[in-house]
This record gives structure tokens, sequence and C-alpha cells, in this order.
């Protein structure tokens, strides 16, 4: 069984790479954290930004894979949801065409034909040990060579220690790239959209209203107040 993880740029796929490397030994595709990871055959799983490859800007390949929903039977897809607005700004620059992806990536988790999906979203994973507990529990990885499996109690009591040499190591290779905006307050979930209009923010909205599910809608309900 694969393991599969989807996610829009910028909303926590780095985090979780690094959390699988540093807990569970196992190496992460992009690139290099912990783990040498030339051999993609070990990774812990494959990783896309655009599943439905909905942005017309890049090629497909490394971190943009298309995905067939129907190609998923037997597998697990975890996908990460960020803020639409935060991904908005952060990743998609304030543009809908590249802003597709986010949408593209609900719409092949609603239609992927996996023997096991999870949703989990981003202030979740950076906030809350549980959350990335389960996220390991559930691509059910058995630990690397010489590594203990942590309990949820040894991943709280090592989470700032972790999260702080993450923050490190994202900066470092992200440096060309903007590197984390919030480094010096994690917490703040909202740093980014506070550079869009009230109109703006309508627009991302309407925008995702007249393409999503119910369904999919109902998994950024929680971003809408």
């Amino acid at each position: 069984m694969t393991n599969y993880v989807v996610s829009a740029p910028r909303s926590g796929l780095n985090w979780t790479r690094y959390c699988v490397e540093h807990f569970l030994g196992w190496p992460t595709p992009g690139k290099k954290l912990i783990l040498p990871n030339d051999e993609p055959s070990e990774h812990a799983f494959i990783r896309t930004h655009d599943a439905l490859f909905m942005r017309p800007d890049i090629e497909e390949g490394r971190a943009y894979r298309k995905l067939d929903p129907a190609e998923m039977a037997g597998h697990r897809v975890l996908l990460i949801i960020r803020d639409p607005l935060e991904t908005f700004v952060r990743s998609s620059r304030k543009s809908f065409d590249h802003f597709g992806c986010f949408v593209g990536n609900l719409r092949f988790f609603t239609l992927a034909d996996a023997a096991e999906k999870k949703v989990v979203h981003y202030e979740d994973l950076v906030a809350r040990p549980d959350a990335m507990f389960d996220v390991m529990e559930f691509l059910d990885l058995a630990p690397g060579r010489g590594v203990r499996p942590p309990g949820r109690d040894e991943v709280a009591r090592q989470w700032d220690k972790v999260a702080e040499a993450s923050r490190r190591s994202y900066q470092r290779k992200q440096f060309w790239g903007g590197g984390a905006k919030t480094r010096k307050n994690p917490l703040d979930f909202r740093f980014h959209q506070k550079a869009l209009t009230e109109d703006e923010k309508a627009g991302v909205w309407g925008f995702l209203e007249d393409r999503l599910s119910e369904d999919e809608i109902e998994m950024v309900a929680r971003y809408r107040t």
C-alpha cells in the first residue's frame, strides 16, 4: 500500500516531512531535510502540490505530479488543507490561475478511490502534537532501522524543540523562495491574509463556491469566519 500526500504549496508538507523523518526514520521526497533521500522507492510517501494538475504554468514533475483518482484503490491518501485565504496570498500570489491547485486537490480527494483517506488542517499540524501523531499513525509506517517508535507523550515532549529545528531547516532551504514569514509567531494563522482587502477575500470565497461541491466546501468551512 502506497501513501500519497496532497497539499497546495506552503501548507505544512515540509513540517510533516520533518516529523516523519525525525520520529519515524523514513526519508521523504523533496529537498533533503534530515535523511538521505536519493532513492524514491524508499520514501515514506509520494507527494504532490497539484493532484489534478490545475496550474497551467508549471511542468509536471517533482512536487507537481498528476494523480488519477481511480488509481488510488488499495492506497492511502492524506490531504493537508491550509486556510484558502492564506494559500491565495502565500503560494498563489493572488493569482486565481495558481490557486486552481487548491480546488483541484480537494476535488481529487473526494474522487479518490482510496482504501483509506484522511484530511488534516495546517493549523492543527502546527499547533497540536496529537494531530501530527495521528498523521504518522495514519501513514502506518514501521519505524526505520534503529528508530524507536514514539508514543503521543514523547511526540509532545519533543514538540517545541523539533518545531524550531524544522523552522531553521526550512529557512535555510527556502532562502531564495521567501522562507518562513511567521517564524517568530508560528501560531499566527492569518498572517498572510492581512494583505487582502475585504473584496479580495469575498472573491476567493466566490471562486471556491463556484467550483466546489457542498462536501468540498465543508472541508474548508472552519475558515469561513
